[in-house]
């Protein structure tokens, strides 16, 4: 009599597992551009031929109708719809290069894109709703966007409707606009595009927005056959864009500088205008945007915060920390720091990290922050003082922590400096900065730049 071997098994063995297999991958890449098996090819043919006869077959590109359905139901209307395609299928509307680099997202779990083709291969995801596809063309614009190709990439991600690319390319508008509004593809980009980079809170001078502006107005009259050394047609050219410029906001020296390049350009009754604007505080223009972009550096409003200090030698700690609040949105440019200590102990030369981190709220949780600026410098040990300057301005925003920190690669203990105290230090415009910390040890930044609006 057979025995029941199930009765021996302990129970927790019996039970059910699942196990992790890539064959199911490893299958569909292997397929990927290979004829096997293949029932539908994209053809693609040599353009500008008007006899249909004479066309000549440049490329034949093989893929699987139900591959291409299980993730598009453009393609599932397509080959299996009541009006489904008979035999192979014509693309007119891509290159092959692209077409292939699009059906790598049906195939392929890591795919290679190309800046070249990232156009076309959107205009597909878009076209066959492939919204995998669409969001993976994102991530790559986004990894790879530069203030000189941001124009083009903003372009194509408010035709696409794509909200997350469309801030990406807005944050960065905002944060690098200098160096945007310099680039060829700011001078050549489209009016609709221009006014859509006007309404951004750009982070440079008005004057410099109106001289970019007037370079593309003369772009756009020598690409239109136009004289751009008549004002009018500069006006033409700008159209509405022109009362996106923020004219109020500049100083009566800059606006005057600026019209020099322009004169005709402006009607009486505008010229007017702009200076009541400038003018007369609470002067509401019917005309022009006078709103100030909400963050632009400007070196008249810079405010350097300086903590009070403290009156006893302190001990240099390997790693020096502290977190700074502030009640309004502002900007940092720079940050200094001033060593005086017992060289005996200390090196003459110290190498530190600099860093700052943004954490979300009035929080200590490092652990959660974003890293915005990073980067080794050495310090000297000097009461002439050491100075960190980003890039670019930081943005310190009212509702979140920025933790300063510096760390010392070949420091090992033994020297001692005068700290600053924590707490809160005011502008005379009401900008307060708050230093603190998590264990109430004063710090040793000796000064921030900030612009003090």
């Amino acid at each position: 009599m057979a025995q029941n071997t199930e009765q021996h098994v302990p129970v927790e063995q019996q039970a059910t597992k699942q196990y992790e297999f890539h064959l199911c991958d490893k299958s569909c890449a292997s397929l990927y551009l290979q004829p096997d098996l293949t029932d539908v090819n994209f053809l693609f043919y040599e353009e500008n031929t008007t006899d249909i006869n004479a066309k000549k077959l440049i490329e034949k590109v093989p893929a699987h109708k139900l591959i291409l359905a299980s993730s598009s139901s453009v393609f599932r209307a397509e080959f299996y719809g009541s009006i489904k395609e008979k035999g192979d299928v014509e693309i007119v509307d891509s290159s092959p290069e692209a077409f292939k680099e699009f059906l790598q997202c049906f195939y392929l779990s890591t795919v290679t894109f190309t800046m070249k083709h990232i156009p076309e291969i959107m205009y597909l995801a878009n076209k066959y709703m492939v919204a995998d596809c669409m969001d993976g063309c994102a991530k790559y614009l986004n990894d790879n966007l530069t203030s000189t190709n941001v124009c083009w990439v903003y372009d194509f991600a408010i035709l696409h409707e794509h909200h997350q690319l469309k801030q990406f390319c807005e944050e960065h508008i905002i944060s690098n606009a200098e160096r945007v509004l310099e680039s060829d593809e700011f001078r050549t980009c489209s009016q609709k595009l221009l006014r859509e980079i006007l309404k951004l809170d750009l982070r440079c001078q008005e004057s410099i927005v109106f001289d970019r502006c007037l370079a593309w107005a003369k772009n756009a009259c020598q690409q239109n056959g136009l004289d751009e050394k008549v004002s009018v047609n500069l006006r033409n050219q700008l159209g509405d864009c022109l009362f996106l410029i923020r004219f109020g906001t500049m100083t009566i020296r800059e606006f005057s500088e600026a019209t020099l390049k322009c004169e005709g350009m402006f009607t009486v009754y505008e010229m007017g205008d702009i200076w009541r604007s400038i003018s007369f505080k609470g002067f509401v223009s019917k005309k022009f945007n006078q709103i100030p972009r909400t963050l632009c550096w400007d070196e008249s409003k810079v405010w350097k915060c300086y903590p009070n200090t403290t009156t006893l030698l302190q001990s240099l700690q390997g790693c020096e920390s502290v977190f700074i609040t502030s009640n309004k949105t502002t900007l940092l440019s720079g940050i200094y720091f001033v060593f005086s200590y017992d060289e005996r102990y200390v090196p003459s030369t110290l190498n530190a990290k600099v860093s700052i981190v943004e954490i979300k709220g009035h929080s200590f949780a490092t652990e959660t922050g974003k890293i915005l600026f990073e980067e080794t410098k050495n310090m000297k040990n000097s009461i002439a003082g050491n100075y960190f300057k980003p890039p670019i301005p930081i943005v310190i925003n009212a509702s979140n922590t920025y933790q300063i920190c510096l760390e010392f690669s070949n420091y090992y203990g033994g020297g001692y400096i005068y700290r600053r105290k924590l707490g809160e230090v005011i502008s005379k415009n009401g900008l307060s900065i708050t230093f603190q910390n998590d264990c109430g040890r004063d710090h040793i930044i000796t000064g921030l730049e900030l612009i003090d609006y």
